[in-house]
C-alpha cells in the first residue's frame, strides 16, 4: 500500500506548466516526442518561481506503447514516490481508468509511479520522487545564482 504523501504546490498549476514553465524549459508540456533510442546521461532544468522549484523535462512512455511525451517534473526528493499529475494520467490513459499504481518509462528507465492521492494538493504537478532518483542513480546539480539545474543519470544503472 502506498504511503500517503502530500505537499502544497500552490504556485504551479496547469496554466503555469503549459505557459511559463514550458517557455523557460524550451519544451512544450505533454508534447508528443520520439522514443528514446538510449537514455539521456544529462538533462538540463530550471529553478522556477519565488520558491525555487527545480523542474526537469523528461521523456515518458508506457512500456511497449507507440507514444512518448515530454513531461515536466518537479524534482521532489522529499517525496518518497514518483507521481504523475491528473492531466498527465489522462493523456496517457485516455478514457481508461487510471490504476492506483502503474509502470512507465522515464528516460528509458521503467519504474512504478502513482497518480496523485485523492485529497492531494498537487494533482496538477508531476513529482520526480526519491524512488526514481535512487533507482536510476541520479545526481542533481542546482545553481541558485544562474537559476539552472542539471540532472545526471548513472550509465551503470541502465545496464
Amino acid at each position: 500500500m502506498l504511503d500517503l504523501f502530500n505537499i502544497l504546490l500552490s504556485d504551479i498549476n496547469k496554466k503555469v506548466l503549459r505557459n511559463k514553465i514550458s517557455t523557460e524549459l524550451g519544451l512544450a508540456y505533454l508534447l508528443e516526442t520520439a522514443h528514446l533510442t538510449s537514455p539521456y546521461t544529462t538533462v538540463d532544468g530550471i529553478l522556477f518561481g519565488r520558491y525555487n522549484r527545480v523542474l526537469f523535462p523528461l521523456v515518458v512512455r508506457f512500456p511497449r506503447k507507440s507514444h512518448s511525451y515530454i513531461i515536466h517534473f518537479v524534482y521532489g526528493t522529499r517525496s518518497p514516490h514518483t507521481f504523475l499529475s491528473k492531466e498527465a494520467c489522462d493523456k496517457l490513459f485516455g478514457t481508461n481508468p487510471v490504476p492506483s499504481q502503474f509502470f512507465i518509462q522515464i528516460n528509458s528507465k521503467e519504474i512504478q509511479v502513482n497518480p496523485p492521492n485523492a485529497d492531494s494538493h498537487f494533482e496538477h504537478v508531476n513529482l520526480l520522487g526519491a524512488d526514481f532518483c535512487a533507482y536510476s542513480g541520479t545526481k542533481a546539480i542546482i545553481n541558485y545564482v544562474k537559476r539552472t539545474a542539471t540532472i545526471h543519470f548513472s550509465p551503470r544503472q541502465y545496464e
